[in-house]
Parts: C-alpha cells; sequence; structure tokens
C-alpha cells in the first residue's frame, strides 16, 4: 500500500491480516472523506454516547457519526478486553495517553489505517474501522513511546513492520497451542506476506516459518530469546516477498535494529499464557 506523502510521515496497516481472500477483497482505493454524512456514517450529530476509554485515546471521537462511534466504541472494547493488547494499552499509558490523544479522522488513506508523525489516526473507510486495525496501529505506538523506535525512518520502519507482524504470529500461535491449523483461516500474516512465492516454495517456506515458531514457543510460552541472526534472516525474507511495503523504500537489513524492543513487549505479555 502507498501511504502517499506530506508533511507528517504515515505508518500503514494495509490490510495484510487475516491472509487475503480474492473473492472478498475489496478495492483498496481510499473513500472519500464520510464527514458529508450519509446512512452509514450517520452524519454529524448522533444519539450514541463515547466510550470513556475511547475519549481518553481519541480527542474528537465524539465527531464522529453514529455507527462509527459505535464500531470505535466496540473495537476498543475488544481491544482492551484481550489480556495482551490491553497490556500493551496498559504500557502505553505513562508513556502516552497520560500526555496526549489521537485525532481521529475516516478516509484519506490507503489500506485498514495509518497514523501520522502529529498522531492522526485515519481509517481507510468506515468499514476499516476494526479490533484487527487497532491493534496493529497499538504495536506501532508501543515501538514509537515505549521502544523508542523511529517507525517513520526508512531504516526502521521495515523492520518495525517485519517486529509486529513475528509479534501478532506469536501470539495466534500461542493463542493456538501450537496448532496453526486450530487458527481460523490460518490467520498468522505470513500467509500474506509471502505472496511474491507460489507452489512448493511458498509451502516450504511456510513450513519453515512455522517450524521457527514452534522453536521460539516452546512450552506454550512466549518466547524468552530470539536469535538476532534468525530474526535478520527471516526479516529480509519479509521484505522480499512483502507485496503491500514493497513501495516504501523500507531497509529490511538493517543490523542496528536488534530484538530489544520486541522481548521488552514479549516480556510485558508473558503471564497472558
Amino acid at each position: 500500500c502507498d501511504c502517499g506523502s506530506g508533511k507528517y510521515k504515515r505508518v500503514c496497516t494495509c490490510a495484510e491480516y487475516p491472509a487475503p481472500d480474492p473473492e472478498k477483497d475489496k478495492d483498496p482505493t481510499p473513500v472519500p472523506d464520510p464527514e458529508v454524512g450519509g446512512e452509514n456514517q450517520g452524519g454529524g450529530e448522533g444519539n450514541g454516547s463515547v466510550n470513556p476509554a475511547v475519549s481518553t485515546r481519541f480527542s474528537n471521537a465524539s465527531s464522529l457519526g453514529l455507527q462509527d462511534r459505535e464500531k470505535l466504541n466496540e473495537a476498543l472494547e475488544q481491544l482492551l478486553g484481550d489480556c495482551v493488547y490491553g497490556k500493551i494499552d496498559a504500557a502505553l499509558n505513562s508513556n502516552l495517553w497520560e500526555k496526549t490523544t489521537l485525532e481521529i479522522e475516516i478516509g484519506g488513506t490507503s489500506g485498514q489505517a495509518s497514523i501520522s508523525s502529529n498522531n492522526v489516526f485515519r481509517f481507510g473507510s468506515s468499514d476499516d474501522i476494526t479490533t484487527d486495525a487497532l491493534t496493529h496501529e497499538w504495536l506501532h505506538l508501543y515501538q514509537r513511546y515505549c521502544g523508542g523506535i523511529d517507525v517513520f525512518n526508512s531504516s526502521y520502519g521495515g523492520m518495525a513492520e517485519f517486529e509486529r507482524s513475528l509479534f501478532e504470529d506469536i501470539i495466534i500461535y500461542l493463542k493456538n497451542e501450537g496448532s496453526i491449523e486450530r487458527a481460523k483461516g490460518d490467520l498468522i500474516t505470513f500467509n500474506s506476506w509471502i505472496q511474491n512465492l507460489t507452489g512448493p516454495e511458498a509451502r516450504a517456506m511456510r513450513t519453515d516459518y512455522i517450524n521457527w515458531l514452534g522453536e521460539l514457543c516452546k512450552n506454550n510460552q512466549p518466547p524468552t530469546e530470539i536469535d538476532q541472526g534468525m530474526f535478520m534472516e527471516w526479516c529480509k525474507r519479509y521484505g522480499k516477498n512483502v507485496r503491500v511495503y514493497s513501495n516504501m523504500g523500507y531497509d529490511f537489513e538493517n543490523e542496528n535494529y536488534g530484538t530489544k524492543s520486541l522481548m521488552d513487549l514479549l516480556e510485558i505479555i508473558r503471564d497472558c499464557f
């Protein structure tokens, strides 16, 4: 996906999770800004209230249309109700929520969602106000505000996307007790970022990746260490095969990135399993 350019850089959610379904994939072209109203957006005024948890994270949530407010309430409620992402949100409290809030917009971005360097959170359309979109961007917020990673720097942005993808896959693996097949639709992000490969090569790499996840998640517990060399090897494969970030000039071979941010994140959510 192309998140565009401008004064403020953005990190994109490119609908790579769950795995793409050609029969269901929608046109990725951003929809016009729906603030003009309409049945799905609810126009300006509405009777639905904004959850206090939403208000402390999105400064202008009350200006959304009724149905969009309801979707945002539900999406954030599901995020906070999940042990893993609830702990990530709690980690952001003193680093972000106590100091500032996000501004929300509908439209004006490719893919599901993006977040700019000045903390404008854009959903691609009303349909993209989902828990998946929030969790993706919450991980980038953690990388920025807790991990000290400049996710808008091309030298680190690609590495950050792989780190996010690997974290999501580790969590899916753990939640399904080591059985990827138990995850509905094989939801590991690998299924979407391997789009440049087909046939036996794709199947072989998928098997290798799942085996690596198994080695990382011994006894169905979050990893206690991640070998830097293996992290870099899979990051390179990710950068070579992921289609959604291939036109963004990212470096997927930055040896200075390390695994500290990921390991700190895994430690935060360790007692969820």
